[in-house]
């Protein structure tokens, strides 16, 4: 039977998540399966339910300040894979749990989908985030992870523009990067960078930097220029209260989201 879940992208809470199965309320009560803790949030917000259809389904339960899917004002809404949901001014994401559980913003259909030269594939990226993360607790140092998404990437475009577009991101963060830091393909135009801590005082420099860049650099294809910028998710080890390898790409995921939401073309750093 399908389950659903729920990911905090905004919020203190950002990066937390629920596991959905027939029925939860939303709101600031300590009753709430997802209790959001904003006085702007009513006591019992909302609530996700599944219909005989088992379809999953969300609905106002009078609040204050109302709540939206995908920015919309909604009373009673059916949630699709992927949906944002606005509870006033935190906003979660709802997924559909499948039975083998993939990594955030995963479509499984593009889990072994290839990516540009010298990038790393998902599934080997995995296990060098466990193996990296591992070494870093036993040297207590820090480690960064940054999940960069193109915003300019429409599903209408060609092939050959696709590839020109991830291509040019890919080369222009491989200049940003050092010989043991870690490029990987994600899937969805979305790359994960791990990076050891560079004695910065913040992950988002490099984030930012990087961001910049893509946005500056100019990309042709087929004589014509095209405009290409990036949302990035920036998490730290020193960020996980509890840390481990998902925990760290949830924050990074949530962080991705909520620059997303802040309008794109920015970066977002996430902690516990």
């Amino acid at each position: 039977m399908p389950s659903g879940r729920l990911i905090a992208i905004s919020g203190e809470r950002a990066g937390t998540l629920v596991d959905v199965f027939g029925s939860a309320v939303l709101g600031r009560s300590a009753e709430c399966a997802v209790r959001i803790e904003d006085p702007s949030v009513s006591r019992r917000h909302a609530r996700v339910t599944r219909d005989d259809q088992l379809n999953f389904v969300l609905q106002d339960l009078g609040s204050r300040n109302g709540t939206t899917v995908r920015g919309m004002p909604i009373t009673r809404c059916r949630l699709g894979d992927g949906d944002e949901i606005g509870i006033g001014p935190v906003y979660l994401r709802f997924e559909l749990a499948s039975a083998e559980p993939s990594a955030p913003g995963q479509d499984p259909a593009e889990q072994q989908a290839p990516g540009p030269p010298g990038t790393m594939d998902r599934n080997d990226f995995d296990e060098r985030l466990v193996q990296e993360l591992a070494r870093a607790k036993r040297c207590e140092s820090n480690l960064w992870l940054l999940l960069l998404g193109v915003d300019s990437i429409d599903q209408a475009r060609r092939d050959e523009e696709r590839e020109t577009i991830l291509r040019h991101v890919a080369s222009t963060v491989e200049g940003e990067l050092r010989a043991d830091d870690v490029l990987a393909y994600y899937g969805e135009s979305q790359f994960a960078i791990l990076a050891k801590d560079r004695k910065r005082r913040d992950p988002l420099l490099l984030a930012e930097r990087i961001r910049r860049l893509v946005q500056e650099t100019r990309i042709v294809h087929e004589s014509e220029p095209i405009s290409v910028t990036v949302s990035v998710g920036v998490a730290a080890l020193a960020d996980c209260r509890h840390p481990s390898a998902d925990r760290l790409l949830r924050l990074a995921d949530a962080g991705f989201y909520a620059a997303r939401i802040a309008g794109r073309n920015c970066c977002r750093r996430i902690a516990d």
